[in-house]
């Protein structure tokens, strides 16, 4: 393993972490932002989240079951790096969200 991908992989895990609290933050708080669970935009926050929280545990257990076995490759990071951009997107898809809920674009 070289030292290169190990930083990688490491600096991308560390943004996984932050996205995994941000997730976590986010979904305690859904209540604050929308009125009542009877709410579509509940489900959706949800969802949105969920798919979220999956893929990064994914992105775990690739960087886990590929260090055990000690073969951290190029396309090993080229598959971290693509879920990690995909779960910020998706992240600040779901801010961008809030933030338009919170003004009350969607009422």
């Amino acid at each position: 393993m070289s030292e290169r991908s190990f930083s990688n992989i490491t600096g991308t895990m560390i943004i996984n972490a932050i996205i995994l609290y941000v997730e976590f933050t986010l979904f305690q708080y859904f209540g604050a932002f929308i009125p009542g669970a009877d709410n579509p935009m509940y489900a959706i926050f949800t969802f949105i989240a969920l798919i979220n929280i999956v893929l990064i545990a994914l992105n775990f257990i690739l960087t886990v079951v590929k260090s055990k076995k000690g073969e951290i490759s190029q396309k090993l990071d080229k598959k971290v790096a693509i879920i990690t951009l995909i779960t910020v997107f998706i992240l600040l898809f779901q801010l961008f969200l809030t933030f338009f809920m919170y003004i009350g674009i969607f009422e």
